[in-house]
């Protein structure tokens, strides 16, 4: 039963007061007297509890009132509401990625599911399944234990899943974590790669916010229904850039005979991680000094390659242009029309990449290829395509989106020479800041000067900014970016180029800050 406050009490009192004087004029209900003390108060308890039924059936009925009255709305009342229009919260979910476990001996060893990794800030890592560790693999279960060059020691790579949903799972490369089970003989335990996929659960004022978009039709047709339901089927989709008949960048939909558009074409330009991801693998050369780069273990396409080195010699990285060569193609059979364009395929399921190599001794070798990919572009391509769910009318083409890969220098002089500037904090905010501009937005050096001066810090030396960009444009050449001002990204609507097709990407590593004593 709710226990109402004397605010709550009083004011019901006077409601019924005031009806009981409307009503029957004669009757007193001065303070001391029966009607005042026994049935009025009594009454107004009644009141109170039917006011307060009345309230929460209000709050039931628009989002309007829940926007006005936040405090006085369950998060389930919203849910309920928007359930009628089949809009659900997006659920936070669980980041993955690779540990590599550096340890001092040669021995085979079992790690039991539910194995525990901690990092400094007390995010916790799992393994969800048992893994054998050996020298030479006997299950699908296996790891294996590699020898560590150059050191001396041991090391294998273990995927394990965050312990809670959340963004700030996604740890980056290199980070550091403890564990307390696997033996003596342990070393280090580091992030192989930058994790990807945690992202929290939608609150209430992003999920009213996306409901004005969502509350429409739902068919894949508009702007606005694909922003409503690619996001509701795929919670880590960050941002989308949708170019259409009429606009610029929809270059598929300028060919023909007459040379003007046909309409019907939607190329949807998706960031499905808000950090860059990367993944590690092996390929064996074939014979013929080739490796298909169609099935690799992750879903094409993939932005670039970041280090390819023979298995056997893994501090020796071959050198693109010397050691090998990347040729691109489009698939056979795509499902969308791409006019045998490779630059339509690019960042699409379709695009299809081979490696060649001009050192025939490495025929047969193993090697070890690095390279960023946007996740989960084959599922969304899918999925529009689905024959449920697809707009019968048109040709819908899902695309990684077009990649900026930025670096960014600068010099900086402390607020306060006794107290410290948090480094860690300072990157992971520029990170965020930058890995979270929607599509369209200049990135400003004026943006990020401001976010540093939040961290102790009194002043950015401004002759020593650098802002660099790296541009993977579609018609797979690279285009080197530098500004003091803003990086402006280039229109070439040729190629479907320009700020609302391009989204940034930047890592901690590509983060220098240095200090200027004074």
């Amino acid at each position: 039963m709710t226990q109402f406050t004397d605010a709550q009490l009083e004011t019901a009192s006077q409601v019924i007061a005031a009806a009981v004087r409307e009503n029957f004029p004669n009757v007193s209900v001065r303070t001391g007297t029966v009607m005042k003390e026994l049935v009025v108060a009594a009454s107004a308890i009644g009141f109170a509890v039917i006011d307060e039924k009345i309230e929460a059936l209000r709050a039931t009925q628009t989002l309007k009132y829940a926007e006005e009255n936040p405090d006085q709305v369950d998060d389930t009342v919203i849910d309920g509401i928007l359930s009628n229009y089949f809009l659900t919260r997006k659920v936070g979910t669980l980041a993955t990625g690779i540990l590599k476990i550096t340890v001092a001996t040669s021995a085979n060893r079992t790690i039991p599911s539910g194995t525990e990794f901690i990092t400094g800030n007390e995010l916790s890592y799992l393994t969800e399944s048992t893994f054998l560790v050996e020298q030479v693999p006997t299950s699908a279960n296996s790891l294996t234990l590699q020898t560590e060059e150059g050191t001396g020691n041991f090391f294998f790579l273990l995927p394990v899943i965050a312990e809670e949903v959340g963004e700030q799972y996604s740890i980056a490369q290199d980070t550091q974590l403890d564990n307390v089970t696997l033996g003596a003989d342990l070393i280090l335990v580091t992030a192989f790669t930058s994790f990807s996929g945690g992202s929290n659960t939608e609150t209430t004022g992003d999920l009213l916010e996306r409901a004005k978009d969502a509350i429409t039709v739902r068919d894949l047709t508009s702007r606005k229904a694909i922003r409503a339901v690619l996001p509701e089927e795929f919670p880590q989709i960050q941002n989308l850039a949708i170019m259409g008949y009429g606009d610029g960048e929809m270059r598929r939909d300028h060919g023909g005979s007459f040379g003007f558009g046909r309409g019907g074409r939607v190329d949807i330009y998706t960031r499905t991680s808000k950090d860059a991801v990367e993944s590690v693998f092996t390929k064996t050369v074939a014979g013929d000094l080739t490796i298909d780069l169609d099935d690799v273990g992750v879903e094409v396409p993939f932005y670039k390659i970041t280090g390819i080195a023979q298995k056997d010699f893994p501090d020796i990285p071959l050198v693109a242009g010397v050691d090998y060569t990347l040729a691109r193609s489009v698939a056979d059979d795509p499902q969308n029309d791409l006019l045998d364009s490779l630059i339509h395929a690019r960042f699409t399921i379709y695009e299809r990449a081979k490696l060649t190599f001009t050192n025939a001794l490495l025929a047969g070798k193993d090697v070890e290829i690095k390279l960023i990919y946007p996740p989960d572009i084959l599922a969304v391509q899918n999925f529009v395509l689905d024959t449920e769910e697809r707009v019968v009318l048109a040709d819908l083409l899902v695309k990684g989106i077009t990649p900026c890969f930025v670096t960014f220098k600068f010099s900086y002089v402390k607020q306060s020479l006794t107290e410290n500037v948090d480094l860690t904090a300072l990157k992971n905010a520029l990170k965020s800041y930058i890995n979270t501009l929607a599509p369209g937005t200049v990135l400003a050096v004026s943006s990020l000067i401001d976010i540093i001066h939040n961290f102790n810090i009194l002043r950015v030396e401004t002759n020593s900014i650098v802002l660099e960009g790296e541009l993977h444009r579609p018609d797979d050449t690279v285009q080197a970016l530098s500004t003091d001002n803003t990086l402006d990204i280039p229109e070439v609507l040729s190629i479907g180029l320009s700020q609302r097709t391009v989204a940034y990407f930047v890592t901690l590593a590509d983060i220098f800050p240095a200090e200027i004593l004074v």
